[in-house]
C-alpha cells in the first residue's frame, strides 16, 4: 500500500462515525432536483460513515431563512460535527457571507463537507481570497459609486449656493467680469 492511499485509509478512518447535518437551500419552489440532491446527500454521508444527526431545508430563500437558523443553532449545541452540502453556493449567494458562515462553523470545530469535493480547509480558502484586500476594493467601489451618484444627475442648484462655510456665495469682482464676458460670446 503506498503512503497516499494509507493517508486517505487513516482520514476516512479519522472521520468514520462523526455525526453529519444536511443543509440544502433551493431558491425556488419544491423542485425534483431537491429529491435526488438529499439522496446524493444522505448516500455520501452512508459512504463517509457519519451517522446523520439532523436535516434543514430552506425554500424560495437567496441567503438562508428558518433552515439555516434551526442548522446554526444546532452547531451551537453542539450537535454535530460535520456539515453536508451540496457546494458553497448552499450557505450563501455572495461568497463573503458564506466564507463568513463556514468561518463561524469552523470556530466551533465543524468540518464542511460535500460529494466531489470532499471537506473544505477554510483557513486556506479564507487565505486564498485575501479578504482584506476584497474588503477595501469593495470599499472603494461602495465610495466611487457613492461619489458618481451625488454627481450624476441628483443635484439641484440650491447645492451649490454656499460656499464650505455655509454662508450664501458671493462672487469677486473679477468672476462677475468673466461671467459678463461670457454671456457676450
Amino acid at each position: 500500500m503506498n503512503q497516499n492511499t494509507q493517508c486517505s485509509t487513516t482520514a476516512a478512518s479519522q472521520d468514520a462515525g462523526k455525526r453529519a447535518w444536511i443543509y440544502i437551500r433551493i431558491p425556488h419552489n419544491h423542485e425534483p432536483r431537491f429529491d435526488s440532491l438529499e439522496k446524493d446527500l444522505r448516500a455520501y454521508a452512508g459512504e463517509q460513515e457519519f451517522s446523520l444527526m439532523g436535516f434543514s431545508i430552506d425554500f424560495n430563500s437567496r441567503n438562508g431563512g428558518r433552515g439555516m437558523a434551526q442548522m446554526l443553532q444546532a452547531a451551537k449545541e453542539d450537535a454535530f460535527d460535520v456539515l453536508l452540502i451540496r457546494s458553497l453556493d448552499q450557505l450563501n449567494t455572495t461568497l463573503l457571507m458564506s466564507l463568513d458562515i463556514m468561518t463561524c462553523l469552523d470556530n466551533q470545530g465543524i468540518q464542511i463537507w460535500s460529494p466531489g469535493r470532499g471537506r473544505y480547509d477554510v483557513k486556506k480558502m479564507s487565505a486564498a481570497y485575501d479578504l482584506d484586500k476584497y474588503l477595501d476594493d469593495l470599499e472603494d467601489r461602495r465610495y466611487a459609486r457613492e461619489l458618481r451618484e451625488c454627481y450624476m444627475g441628483d443635484c439641484e442648484p440650491g447645492d451649490y449656493d454656499d460656499d464650505d462655510y455655509g454662508d450664501d456665495y458671493h462672487p469677486e469682482a473679477w468672476e462677475t467680469a468673466m461671467i459678463r464676458d461670457a454671456e457676450r460670446w
